[in-house]
């Protein structure tokens, strides 16, 4: 009998849970997937050599970042629509800003160069 009241209780518990996450999609607002932009390129050092290890964010927002990779190659990605400040940051190197706009769903490839 225990064991059944157990059985129930945990099937109902995970109905529950179940229904909760069906209402927590994003569909229908700037930051659904259809409507997410990428901003993606390479970010060099004024000789043309790849740096790796730049930090790229959008000013004011915490996320989405991303970091270029050995090759100076970055991707930022689930960019929402809209225009913002990209920052382009490197320790011992001038901070770049460039300011974009996003419609939704565009994938922009933006190259960098950043000065001692």
């Amino acid at each position: 009998m225990i064991r059944h009241i157990t059985m129930a209780l945990a099937i109902i518990a995970l109905l529950a849970f179940g229904l909760s996450l069906a209402g927590c999609g994003d569909e229908g607002s700037d930051l659904s997937t259809g409507n997410r932009s990428t901003l993606s390129g390479s970010v060099k050092d004024q000789n043309g050599f790849p740096l790796a290890d730049v930090m790229v964010s959008i000013q004011g927002l915490q996320a989405p970042t991303t970091m270029s990779n050995m090759q100076g190659d970055y991707e930022l990605t689930k960019v929402p629509a809209g225009t913002y400040t990209f920052v382009f940051e490197h320790v011992g190197y001038t901070t770049v800003t460039v300011t974009l706009s996003f419609a939704p769903g565009a994938s922009l490839v933006h190259n960098v160069t950043l000065n001692p």
